[in-house]
């Protein structure tokens, strides 16, 4: 009985796995100073910025590419983001390093139990990342660089 359900389990996994799951070469993180970004104050954010966005670089995206530029295709649907993704990384991590520029407010902004207009979705199923480790790996990346003194001062 148990040799059965070895293959079992490795089986439903191998069927879990999108097609192209992790074929990238890269991760390419992109980050953005908001008060240099907002073009105008009609965004909840660049009117109420968190303080942390008023002085330091934050993710503005973090997308698989292949080394000719090229996003690797995938057919799994998008979906928001996790409640336990958002949870795992810290909805003030969140709100923090990876705001989410259409939110209604601050607040709000990463809420795992109200996600509608505050959550964006994971665009990147395919990514070889789970939506968990997606948001846990933006957080610590741009957590652990220092955005430069100059941006900071002005």
């Amino acid at each position: 009985m148990v040799k059965l359900v070895i293959p079992s389990l490795f089986a439903a996994f191998v069927t879990a796995v999108p097609d192209n799951w992790g074929v990238q070469d890269v991760w390419v993180l992109t980050s953005t100073l908001y008060s240099g970004h907002c073009t105008c104050l009609c965004q909840p954010l660049c009117s109420h910025p968190t303080d942390f966005m008023k002085t330091n670089l934050v993710a503005s995206a973090f997308v698989p590419r292949f080394n000719n530029f090229s996003v690797p295709r995938c057919n799994e649907p998008i979906k928001q983001f996790s409640p336990a993704a958002i949870n795992a990384a810290g909805q003030v991590n969140l709100q923090n390093y990876y705001p989410f520029g259409f939110s209604r407010n601050v607040p709000d902004m990463w809420s795992p139990t109200n996600p509608q207009n505050n959550v964006p979705n994971f665009g990147y199923p395919c990514g070889g990342l789970t939506d968990t480790d997606y948001l846990s790996n933006v957080v610590s990346l741009v957590s652990n660089y220092d955005t430069p003194q100059f941006i900071k001062d002005n």
